[in-house]
């Protein structure tokens, strides 16, 4: 776990990197690859031969078959090892992405890698010394690396008015750190997590006019009545969004207009949280994170200076020079508005209302947006200049046995073996596609956690199990039975029914 989450040492691509980690699995790639070419031999997985010299150019390989490759040597790496190894190359400036050299707007989107590194000769053990050695090339560049990020200043767009505002966004978005599950697991401390802990990447394609599904899909594969077509090109993997679309505004609005729209559970929120840190580490502008349900009929504007602002300064009253001090960052183009959960709004066209609301000094921000798939398509005309991405569902086996992992790393990894072990049944296809989503998977984690009672067969058995769950995490301070449990969920049908049937507020309901 340790290769994604280590802060102080810089970000590249959307991930933490390890440099200590990455020296050693870089190290142990590359000496498979210089193996590999100097033996002369073939794989499918893997094209690697010398061009221009003493220039290494990997032609042709994915993550699982440079894996693969590393196992016929001394050591091995799995893929996520090898991904932080090439990401900290990158990051070095030693290894030259050469994916898309032809076509900048899919550079980095494919599975298929290539790229080429400038060595000093042809001979193995040379090239690793010289890249490897105490004080040598990995050194020598990694300590460059580390201070021209400490010569990056503060400008006076962060810091103006005896303001930082660069350590206020930070402070004000530690709250997301945290998986937003932890408000529904809320009852089990050892089912929280930190965002980095748990967090798997998703894809996302570019959004393209939804059309009707003329195959017949199995039950086992009901996801894909939900899932986007797209063409690879408009693929891109979590870490190549960041890079391109975030930081590079490569696109129609050159980063600047941006939806991500999903399925309930898609795992919207928690991508929206990645890149409000990554923008902040990256020093690539100032994030303010802004979870549209708390809007309660307030314009954007106004939520900003009158409880934002307020917040973030820890004042009773803020000064007109603070307030024009902040708009100054707005007109400077130096602010991410990170609007979450636009299907949250109390408001029957919320997509009208958002852009309404981007205008002034509030429309030179820069505007992540998420919203639910079919609130999107009912009015997505509102937003039109807005480009979108889709979120994909995790894939399976691969990123599936990877959360259940991480979920139980620090609990029980026997039973997230057993997890996974019943799960990978060949009768388990249509559990297996049910939990392609990351909420449900959750779900799944936390019940199976609790009780490991069996895998149910449906998403309403999913989510009743984790509905027993429930009252059985709260029989110390509500004991109920069986009938009074059936009343209460009843009840609570009713009211979930009113709620969504108003027009305002359907999701903040009084206490009453």
């Amino acid at each position: 776990m340790e290769n994604f989450f280590l802060f102080d040492d810089g970000t590249y691509m959307g991930r933490n990197l390890s440099y200590d980690a990455g020296r050693k699995q870089a190290k142990i790639l590359l000496s498979a690859l210089l193996s590999f070419v100097e033996n002369l031999e073939e794989s499918k997985d893997c094209k690697a031969d010398w061009q221009a010299g003493t220039e290494l150019w990997v032609t042709h390989s994915t993550l699982e078959g440079l894996a693969e490759l590393t196992k016929s040597y001394n050591d091995s790496l799995d893929a996520e090892a090898i991904r932080n190894a090439l990401n900290c190359l990158i990051s070095l400036k030693i290894l030259q992405d050469k994916r898309g050299q032809t076509n900048a707007k899919t550079r980095t989107n494919s599975k298929v890698w290539l790229f080429a590194l400038k060595f000093p000769s042809i001979d193995k053990e040379e090239n690793l010394n010289w890249l490897f050695k105490q004080g040598g090339e990995w050194d020598k560049r990694r300590e460059a690396q580390k201070n021209n990020s400490a010569k990056v200043p503060k400008t006076a767009k962060e810091k103006s008015h005896g303001v930082d505002w660069q350590e206020i966004c930070g402070a004000m978005l530690e709250k997301h750190k945290c998986l937003t599950t932890n408000e529904l697991l809320f009852a089990d401390d050892e089912m929280k997590f930190e965002l980095e802990a748990i967090h798997v990447p998703l894809a996302l394609v570019e959004r393209t006019k939804p059309k009707k599904c003329s195959e017949d899909i199995s039950p086992e594969q009901g996801s894909q009545l939900y899932e986007p077509s797209y063409e690879e090109k408009q693929r891109f993997e979590h870490e190549a969004f960041l890079e391109q679309i975030i930081r590079d505004g490569v696109g129609k609005t050159q980063g600047h207009r941006i939806a991500l729209i999903g399925e309930p559970g898609a795992g919207k929120t928690t991508q929206l949280q990645t890149i409000a840190f990554w923008i902040l580490n990256n020093n690539l502008g100032l994030p303010i994170w802004i979870s549209l349900a708390d809007l309660q009929g307030k314009s954007v504007e106004n939520y900003l200076l009158q409880d934002w602002l307020k917040n973030a300064l820890e004042v009773v009253r803020v000064q007109e020079e603070q307030e024009n001090a902040f708009a100054d960052l707005f007109k400077k183009n130096r602010v991410w508005l990170l609007l979450d959960a636009a299907d949250e709004m109390s408001s029957l066209q919320p997509l009208t209302e958002i852009s309404q609301q981007l205008t002034g000094w509030v429309k030179n921000a820069r505007v992540v947006l998420t919203c639910r798939v079919n609130v999107w398509e009912a009015n997505a005309n509102a937003l039109e200049n807005f480009e979108t991405y889709r979120l994909l569902n995790f894939e399976y086996p691969q990123q599936v046995q990877e959360f259940i992992g991480r979920w139980f790393h620090n609990k029980d990894a026997d039973k997230g073996e057993r997890l996974w072990q019943e799960l990978d049944k060949p009768e388990r296809q249509r559990i297996q596609d049910l939990v392609k989503n990351p909420l449900r998977l959750a779900l799944l984690c936390s019940t199976w956690q609790g009780s490991d009672q069996g895998l149910p067969e449906t998403k309403a058995g999913l989510y009743q199990q984790f509905v027993e769950e429930v009252y059985k995490w709260k029989e110390n301070r509500f004991p109920t039975t069986e009938q009074q449990q059936d009343e209460l969920n009843a009840a609570l049908g009713r009211l979930a029914k009113r709620a969504i049937d108003r027009e305002t507020s359907r999701f903040r309901l009084r206490h009453k």
